[in-house]
């Protein structure tokens, strides 16, 4: 089956060299540059707050490992967690959900981007702005001011809200007093409603969505699953055999290498050259070889096949009177005569396959000589047992499904049968010897035909119906270009509607036909579901209110005057808003909110990922910054970790 618009996965890209850490610092002129961090659950972006390129971003992933060759611990980040399949497994992230929990994972992440930034001295000497979520846990902001005062002895911490700050990046032209709109942040695990009105948030009516991109991609792997139950789980093809034999060599010779140091070597470095090839002992690397020996010898034996001659054995015995043997000598005579008879055996069977590969080469011949001499006469004798066969095979099952159905004809037939069997066996007055009143049941094979009649059979073997059908499918699909995939009793015997076809194309023939179609996802009706989820969570098993009853109930608590200002701008950001046609469904969630001709505009970010970072950065480099927001290390000491100062674009430092 043709599919349009196949999208490939992408591979997860590693890096191809190692980053410069100590790059294009200058102490100097970096003096008093803030450092902007978007501390996202997916990726981490940072940067200093005047680099014209924009921020690095690296996916926030730590992984801590023991490396099982060389016994040394490994910390990787980012990029490079994809490198080894052990670093995978160990891979954690800062955040669980919403909240930022693993700090160790926090620390590695903070440690890698002063390195990259080439910060070389004891201190960071550097303000830093930092995005966290909105009404973030005063847990989670402690201690992340602990370890930015405590570890790294920054001046001053700016804490921000990510969806705030991409507005205000979006409105950069506008007056501060002059902002308002609606926020609708996506994140990775939540979404936010932030009103805001003369350039400050409402934090007493902003309302959060417990459902965001991750919930999203669990939901759509649901709904894949249900879907396709057998999909591969690895896209992993059998090796051909002589690749295989081959590969089993190479090992075999490696290991016979590795066994020839042990000679040359001590003990203590030949046991290092064992570890350092992942082989725990020498009784391992003995295992290893004998196990590849056994098995090149046996793939050896297969390869040959029946091409390979076989040696008459002799059997002297056979022909010396017992008489003139021993004890010995007899049991090694009845011995040859059970080899003998198994010898024999074994010709006999390979004269017979001989012929049948000899007859089945001539009808094979014959056939394409048929079928080169008048091909349409060939392939109309096929077709027409073709659907001879499928025929039957449907009359079976109508049969089967008639016997169900105790006063039909088929099942009277049945018992009708069956009274006559009972009454054709008379009871036995005495006992008789074997062999007398015998009626000769089962001389013939046709016999048995009575119990497939009973059991709703015709006669016949199901079994050697699909046989042949098997046959002329495939030399009908080899030589005739019109009989197709669809033409085939598997098509057609599964095959309900085209409806079915085109929201299942996993029960398809053709599909299972094709290999290359095995290890592909066909997404139709998923493509709106999983959107749709955010404005019904109970479609993905949150229970919680949808996206459109939330702005519902916060354009409601404001006044008209309020709720037109708020739908002049209603803006989206974040990874998830871009999705494809969301702008379009919010608008059709407001409108019938506000009074008709009212002024509505859903604007989405020019780069949702990015704008929070690049809104931070404007910030850090304009006149306000260290005016509003930052805590210094003096107000850290002196209030605590948890402490915060309300500004414009950060949380509240009061109970909402």
């Amino acid at each position: 089956m043709e599919v349009d618009n196949v999208f490939h996965l992408p591979e997860p890209q590693t890096p191809e060299q190692p980053i410069n850490f100590n790059a294009e610092y200058d102490h100097d002129g970096l003096a008093n540059c803030p450092i902007v961090i978007d501390n996202g659950s997916t990726f981490l972006r940072y940067g200093w707050a005047n680099q014209p390129q924009g921020p690095y971003v690296a996916p926030n992933l730590v992984a801590k490992f023991r490396d099982k060759k060389s016994n040394r611990p490994v910390l990787l980040f980012g990029d490079a967690v994809d490198i080894d399949t052990q670093a995978r497994a160990a891979a954690k992230s800062p955040w669980e959900g919403d909240h930022l929990n693993n700090y160790e994972a926090l620390e590695a992440a903070l440690d890698f981007t002063f390195l990259h930034l080439g910060i070389d001295t004891p201190t960071v000497d550097h303000p830093v702005i930092m995005t966290e979520r909105l009404c973030s846990l005063s847990q989670s902001r402690s201690l992340v001011s602990e370890m930015m005062f405590e570890l790294y002895s920054v001046p001053g911490v700016t804490y921000a809200v990510d969806g705030l700050m991409s507005f205000a990046h979006h409105l950069s032209n506008t007056p501060l007093d002059a902002r308002d709109g609606l926020v609708l942040s996506f994140n990775t695990a939540s979404t936010s409603v932030i009103p805001v009105l003369n350039g400050r948030a409402v934090y007493t009516k902003t309302k959060r969505l417990p459902f965001g991109g991750l919930q999203a991609s669990q939901y759509l792997v649901k709904l894949l699953q249900l879907k396709y139950p057998n999909f591969p789980a690895q896209s992993q093809l059998p090796l051909p055999q002589n690749a295989s034999l081959q590969q089993k060599e190479k090992d075999l010779e490696e290991l016979l290498s590795i066994r020839e140091w042990k000679d040359k070597e001590d003990e203590d470095a030949f046991a290092a050259r064992l570890i350092e090839a992942d082989i725990d002992s020498e009784k391992v690397l003995d295992d290893l070889i004998k196990k590849l020996e056994l098995d090149l010898k046996k793939a050896r034996k297969k390869d040959a096949g029946e091409d390979e001659s076989m040696e008459e054995p002799t059997f002297p015995l056979l022909d010396v009177p017992d008489e003139e043997l021993d004890d010995e000598g007899l049991k090694e005579k009845r011995r040859q005569r059970l080899n003998k008879s198994l010898y024999d055996a074994r010709v006999r069977s390979k004269e017979e396959k001989a012929k049948e590969k000899a007859a089945a080469e001539e009808e094979a011949r014959l056939e394409a000589l048929e079928r080169e001499t008048d091909f349409d006469k060939w392939s109309n004798k096929l077709r027409s047992e073709h659907e001879r066969i499928m025929t039957k095979m449907k009359d079976r099952e109508k049969r089967k499904v008639e016997l169900m159905d105790r006063k039909s004809a088929a099942s009277q037939n049945r018992m009708r049968s069956i009274a006559t069997l009972t009454t054709d066996q008379l009871p036995a007055r005495k006992r008789r010897k074997r062999g007398e009143d015998d009626d000769d049941f089962g001389m013939d094979d046709a016999d048995f035909d009575i119990y497939r009649e009973i059991g709703g059979g015709d006669g016949l073997s199901e079994e050697e119906d699909l046989s042949q059908l098997k046959s002329l499918e495939t030399r009908l699909l080899t030589h005739d270009p019109n009989f197709s995939m669809s033409n085939t009793y598997a098509s057609l015997s599964t095959r309900k509607s085209a409806l079915i076809r085109a929201f299942c194309p996993a029960q398809d023939p053709e599909m299972l036909q094709d290999m290359k179609s095995k290890y592909q996802l066909v997404l139709n009706v998923e493509r709106w579901k999983v959107p749709e989820a955010w404005f019904a969570p109970g479609m993905a098993g949150v229970d919680c209110a949808g996206l459109g009853e939330i702005i519902a109930n916060i354009l409601g608590s404001f006044s008209e005057h309020d709720r037109v200002r708020l739908a002049k701008n209603v803006f989206l950001t974040g990874g998830p808003s871009q999705i494809p046609f969301l702008s379009p469904r919010i608008l059709s969630t407001i409108q019938p909110l506000l009074p008709p001709h009212t002024d509505i505009s859903v604007q989405l970010a020019a780069n949702p990922q990015l704008d929070a970072w690049h809104g931070m950065a404007a910030f850090a480099r304009s006149p306000e910054f260290g005016t509003i927001g930052m805590i210094s290390k003096a107000d850290y000491e002196e209030y605590g970790g948890d402490r915060i100062r309300t500004w414009w674009g950060g949380n509240p430092n009061y109970p909402i």
